[in-house]
């Protein structure tokens, strides 16, 4: 419903919603970072001990995750309706896109959406470089890698991210120009819409400078894609493919760190929640630097929850590109690291 001279009793619920999100996501920030609650460390939050198992993860892979995406939407919004003049502090290569999201303590399901935003203003690599980033580096990540795990792994990680993030984005921009050279029409491709004057979506009628519409608007669209991943990450949860690295050995090779990718990708870690996941791996489990920066860079730059989200913002097709081009240079990056170290 809408009222072209008030506000409908929805429009006001998500906005108080938006708020609320925002609000729930600076409190749980801190409250995380005071009580040193990560990934590994759950239990010593206190809807974990006060909720069964299944009401946490349906609380951390729903709820939790509704509000994330709601405050990334609302960012990349707010950036459209009040920076948008100020060109010139938006990225203008891959290399201050790595950067900017290198200081950004964000994790993908709050960059994704400023693909929508972007757009206009970056080129696809730019974009894609810095989404890539955003999840694999930030100044808590870079410290918490330098003083759980060590100075050669805190290098590391921060060379092979710029390198995974770099080319992720000239991959992605060379098969879409590739596939598009007969269609010019890029926004189609990348959002999978047309421009406002052929949609027949609410927001196309509503004040521009509304950006809680705008946020609730965009927020549909990626709604269905979000219960689908959190229904994925709760399985996941009880499949718990990380144990299979924990309980096994695995071997120092392109298997292990074949393995080590492809149990990476599905879980859902963010954060440096994945070096506390390593410490004991590398040393007591004999992981070596290679299968271990494997593990990291699978298990943070993708998850089934961005994966959902990217299909939606860049199409199926682009989707698969993006996830194989990690894979493979995943892979490659361990095998190099390897041999050199």
């Amino acid at each position: 419903m809408l009222i072209m001279n008030g506000t409908s009793f929805k429009e006001k619920a998500f906005k108080g919603f938006t708020l609320f999100s925002i609000a729930f996501f600076v409190v749980d920030l801190a409250y995380r970072s005071i009580n040193d609650i990560n990934y590994l460390t759950r239990e010593k939050c206190i809807l974990y001990r006060m909720l069964p198992k299944a009401g946490f993860l349906f609380f951390e892979y729903f709820i939790e995750l509704l509000m994330i995406v709601v405050v990334g939407i609302f960012i990349a919004v707010l950036l459209e309706s009040y920076f948008s003049k100020y060109k010139r502090f938006f990225p203008k290569s891959t290399i201050t896109a790595f950067l900017y999201a290198s200081f950004l303590p964000v994790c993908a399901c709050t960059a994704i959406p400023l693909i929508k935003y972007m757009k206009d203003r970056m080129r696809l690599r730019t974009i894609i470089t810095f989404i890539v980033a955003a999840p694999l580096l930030s100044p808590y990540i870079i410290m918490l890698s330098f003083s759980v795990i060590g100075v050669k792994y805190g290098i590391l990680r921060i060379v092979s991210s710029c390198i995974l993030a770099f080319f992720s984005g000239v991959v992605v921009e060379f098969f879409h120009e590739r596939e598009n050279a007969s269609q010019p029409d890029i926004d189609n491709v990348l959002i999978g819409q047309a421009g406002c004057d052929a949609c027949n979506s609410q927001a196309c009628y509503l004040n521009k400078t509304d950006i809680y519409i705008e946020t609730y608007e965009m927020f549909k669209k990626v709604f269905p894609f979000l219960i689908i991943a959190g229904v994925v990450g709760i399985v996941i949860e009880y499949v718990a493919p990380v144990n299979l690295l924990v309980k096994h050995i695995i071997p120092n090779n392109i298997i292990g760190i074949m393995l080590a990718v492809l149990v990476g990708i599905p879980v859902y870690l963010c954060n440096g929640a994945e070096v506390l996941v390593l410490r004991p791996l590398i040393h007591a489990g004999g992981f070596s630097l290679g299968t271990a920066m494997a593990f990291s860079l699978a298990s943070t730059s993708v998850c089934i929850t961005s994966l959902a989200m990217l299909i939606k913002f860049l199409g199926r097709k682009l989707t698969f590109i993006l996830l194989s081009y990690i894979i493979i240079a995943t892979v490659i990056i361990g095998l190099a690291i390897n041999l050199i170290v």
